[in-house]
């Protein structure tokens, strides 16, 4: 989502700074663009365009709200699906089907 923003919105902010900053200088140091944040080095006037990530532990999260939701519901993994299907006497059987253990077979 972040860089799908930045993305959209950076060809505009780059343009809009890039007349703002220009020849701009502070005590004899000019202003200039750098392109990625491991550019900048201490002590220089430099500007960037990027995302500013600020981790909040307080802050909501609909993601945490939604895996609460659903903790009381089972998960199963792929695997192990395939293990109850080729075990043999397994308690997993499919409805009416058959009353005998299945039998294991590939297209579980």
């Amino acid at each position: 989502m972040y860089f799908c923003r930045l993305a959209a919105l950076k060809p505009a902010v780059e343009k809009v700074a890039s007349a703002a900053w220009e020849g701009f200088s502070i005590g004899g140091d000019t202003v200039r663009r750098v392109e990625r944040v491991l550019d900048v080095r201490q002590g220089e006037l430099v500007w960037i365009v990027g995302t500013v990530y600020m981790q909040m532990p307080l802050k909501p999260n609909i993601l945490d709200d939604i895996s609460k939701d659903v903790s009381g519901l089972q998960y199963r993994t792929v695997a192990a699906v395939e293990a109850d299907c080729y075990s043999t006497g397994s308690p997993r059987r499919r409805r009416g089907v058959s009353s005998s253990p299945p039998t294991p077979t590939k297209s579980c």
